[in-house]
C-alpha cells in the first residue's frame, strides 16, 4: 500500500467529511459497481471535487453506475474526493487508473501510474502493457517497453511479444538498450512476429504481417548480422513476398560492400552496435597522423575498451564540437587553409552530416558548450589579428546566433563548460600576452534579461583562479562541479596535473579548486567526458583513461570533444 496526498488535502479544513461518509450520514447519491453492490456518497461534494461529474448529478434523480469498477477501487477513489489523500495499493491500482482517467482527476491519475511503474515486474507486465494501451499512458507505455528490453531474449517467447503490434515492436527494438545476446536475434524475433500472418488494425481489418515487415528491417544493426546470413535472406519467403523488403536488404548489402569506412553516402541503418546497457561516447580525431584528409567518428565503449567507426569529416582543426540533443556540432576552426564560421551537424542515428547555421564571426582555437536543451555557447578563439573577446549563443531549434556581451580580455585554447543551472565558465586558455592562463570567469545565461543591453563587467564575474596555469587543456562537469585536466603549462610543457572547482555558491563567493591525483606522466588528455560521475581523459595515441575508480557503469555521451592539434601555431597557408 503506498499513500499519496494533496498539497493542501481536504481533510486538514474538513476532516469529519469522510467520517460522515463511511456511516452513511445524509447520502443523496448512490453509487452502483461491481456486482451489483452499492457505495453512498454526496452529490454536491462529487460534483464540487470531480467537475467532470457536474452534469450527469444536476437532476437530483439521477443516480451513478460504475459496474465496471470494484468496491474497493470505488472506495478508494471516494476516499480521495473527501479526504484529498488516496491509499493505492496491487488490488485497486488499475480499476483506480481506469476511473481517474475517465473521470479526468489528472492528479489521481498520475499518482496511480506512478504506483504501477514502480512495482512493475514480469509477472504482471502483460496486463500493465494491456492497460497502458486503454488508457494512452506513455509513461507507462515506455516502462513497459524499458522491462521488455532488459529480458528481451526471453521475452520473445511469449505471447505478449506475438500480440505486439508493428508499432510498437518498431519501439521495442529501434533502440540501443535493447539488450541481446546477438544481434541475430533481434532478426529472428522479427521474422517470428511475421509469422503470425495476421493483425488486428485499428479499424479492424485484417492486415498481413508481412506488410509491415519493411518497416521493421532498418532497426536491425545490419554490419552486426554475418556476411552469409544477410545475403541468404534474400531468398527468405518473406522477403521475396515483399518487393520493398527485397529492395532495402539490397541495398544494405550493396551498402556495406562498398563501405569499408563510413563516407558522405547516407547509411539506409543504425550504423553501430547496440550499447548492451552502456551507452558510448562519440570520440572525434584522426585515426593516425594530424594530416590525414578524414577524420574519423567513433563510438567508443569504456566498459569493453572497443571502438567502432561510425562516421567521418574533413578534418577541422582548432574547431569545437560539442553535442547537443543527440547531435554533434563542429563549429568553427580551420577549414583547408582559412578560419571558417561554418557548422556541421552529425546524426549518429543515420551516420550523415547536415549544415547548420554559421556563426557570426570566423574563429578557431574557441572554446563550447552546449547549455539547457537547445543551445550551445561559443566562447573567445582566434583570428587573424590574435585572441578575441566575443562569444555567441546558437539556438539549435531555431537555427539562429545571437551576441552576448564580449569577455573582458581575448582568450583562445581556454576550456568552457556550462552547468545545469545555466552558468558558462570560461577556463584557462593563452592571451597575448599569457599573463592570464589561470584565470576563470563566468556568466549566468539561464538569467531572463536583454543580453545585448549589458555591459561586459556586469555580465562576466570572477571566478578563483586554477592551481596551475595552462592552455590546451580539458574539462567536464562532473556533478555539479567541474574537472580540468593535462593541457600545456608555462613552465614545463604538458602537465599531468588535474583540478576540480566547486563553483560559486553566492554573489562575491570565487568558488574554490582543489587538486586531485595527477594521471600517467607523459601523456596529454585533449578531451574529457564522464562515466557515471567519474571523467574519462581521452589521450593522444588511442589511450583512454578514468580519473578516480573504474566501475562498470553507464556512461554519457560525449559532452564535449575538442579536436586540438599538436602544433600551436596555425597550419601555414600555401600558394
Amino acid at each position: 500500500m503506498s499513500y499519496f496526498s494533496d498539497e493542501y488535502p481536504l481533510q486538514q479544513s474538513c476532516y469529519r467529511l469522510e467520517d460522515l461518509r463511511k456511516a452513511n450520514f445524509a447520502p443523496d447519491l448512490t453509487i452502483e459497481v461491481l456486482n451489483g453492490q452499492k457505495v453512498y456518497a454526496h452529490r454536491i461534494i462529487l460534483a464540487a471535487r470531480i467537475p467532470a461529474l457536474q452534469e450527469s448529478l444536476a437532476n437530483p434523480d439521477t443516480s451513478l453506475s460504475w459496474s465496471s469498477y470494484s468496491q474497493s477501487a470505488v472506495e478508494a477513489l471516494l476516499e480521495y474526493v473527501y479526504t484529498g489523500r488516496a491509499s493505492i495499493s496491487q488490488e485497486n491500482a488499475q480499476n483506480l487508473l481506469q476511473m481517474a482517467k475517465f473521470l479526468h482527476m489528472d492528479t489521481l491519475e498520475d499518482w496511480c501510474i506512478q504506483f504501477l511503474v514502480e512495482s512493475i515486474n514480469l509477472a504482471c507486465l502483460s496486463n500493465l502493457w494491456l492497460l497502458s494501451q486503454d488508457t494512452a499512458s506513455d509513461i507507462m507505455q515506455d516502462t513497459c517497453l524499458s522491462v521488455m528490453r532488459r529480458i528481451f531474449d526471453d521475452f520473445v517467447s511469449t505471447d505478449l511479444f506475438a500480440s505486439l503490434s508493428a508499432e510498437a515492436l518498431l519501439q521495442l527494438i529501434d533502440n540501443d538498450d535493447l539488450r541481446v545476446s546477438k544481434e541475430e536475434a533481434v532478426l529472428q524475433a522479427v521474422l517470428s512476429w511475421v509469422t503470425r500472418d495476421q493483425e488486428e488494425t485499428s479499424k479492424g481489418e485484417q492486415k498481413p504481417r508481412v506488410d509491415n515487415l519493411h518497416q521493421l528491417l532498418p532497426a536491425i544493426r545490419w554490419t552486426e548480422i554475418p556476411d552469409e546470413s544477410r545475403k541468404k535472406l534474400c531468398g527468405n519467403p518473406f522477403i521475396k513476398a515483399n518487393p520493398k523488403c527485397l529492395a532495402f536488404l539490397e541495398t544494405v548489402n550493396a551498402w556495406i560492400d562498398k563501405h569499408t569506412e563510413f563516407g558522405d553516402e547516407a547509411c539506409p541503418f543504425t550504423p553501430y552496435p547496440r550499447s548492451k546497457g552502456e551507452e558510448l561516447c562519440l570520440v572525434v580525431g584522426p585515426r593516425k597522423t594530424l594530416d590525414e584528409p578524414l577524420w574519423t567518428i567513433e563510438a567508443y565503449n569504456p566498459v569493453s575498451g572497443q571502438s567502432q567507426v561510425v562516421g567521418s569529416m574533413k578534418h577541422r582543426f582548432d574547431s569545437a564540437i560539442v553535442e547537443q540533443s543527440g547531435s554533434l556540432y563542429v563549429i568553427g576552426g580551420w577549414d583547408e587553409h582559412s578560419r571558417c564560421r561554418s557548422v556541421e551537424v552529425f546524426n549518429p542515428m543515420t551516420a550523415t552530416f547536415a549544415s547548420a547555421a554559421p556563426m557570426n564571426f570566423e574563429r578557431s582555437c574557441h572554446g563550447a558548450a552546449a547549455v539547457g536543451h537547445n543551445k550551445i555557447v561559443v566562447c573567445g578563439g582566434e583570428n587573424e589579428v590574435g585572441p578575441v573577446r566575443s562569444c555567441e549563443l546558437l539556438n539549435t531549434r531555431l537555427g539562429t546566433w545571437t551576441p552576448i556581451p564580449d569577455m573582458r580580455r581575448g582568450v583562445q585554447r581556454h576550456c568552457v563548460t556550462a552547468l545545469a543551472d545555466g552558468r558558462v565558465f570560461v577556463i584557462g586558455g593563452s592571451t597575448e600576452t599569457m599573463d592570464h592562463a589561470a584565470d576563470v570567469v563566468y556568466c549566468n545565461l539561464a538569467v531572463k534579461t536583454d543580453l545585448g543591453s549589458m555591459n561586459s563587467n556586469d555580465f562576466w564575474m570572477e571566478a578563483a583562479p586554477l592551481n596551475v596555469a595552462r592552455h590546451s587543456h580539458a574539462a567536464a562537469v562532473v556533478s555539479d562541479r567541474i574537472v580540468v585536466v593535462g593541457g600545456f603549462d608555462l613552465v614545463s610543457g604538458y602537465t599531468n596535473t588535474v583540478e576540480m572547482l566547486t563553483p560559486p555558491s553566492r554573489p562575491g563567493d570565487l568558488g574554490q579548486w582543489t587538486k586531485l591525483s595527477r594521471f600517467s606522466p607523459g601523456q596529454n588528455a585533449p578531451s574529457l567526458t564522464v562515466c557515471s560521475s567519474h571523467p574519462i581523459a581521452f589521450g593522444e595515441g588511442g589511450k583512454a583513461f578514468v580519473l578516480g575508480p573504474r566501475q562498470a557503469a553507464k556512461l554519457s555521451v560525449c559532452s564535449q570533444i575538442r579536436a586540438e592539434r599538436q602544433q600551436v601555431s596555425p597550419p601555414p597557408h600555401t600558394s
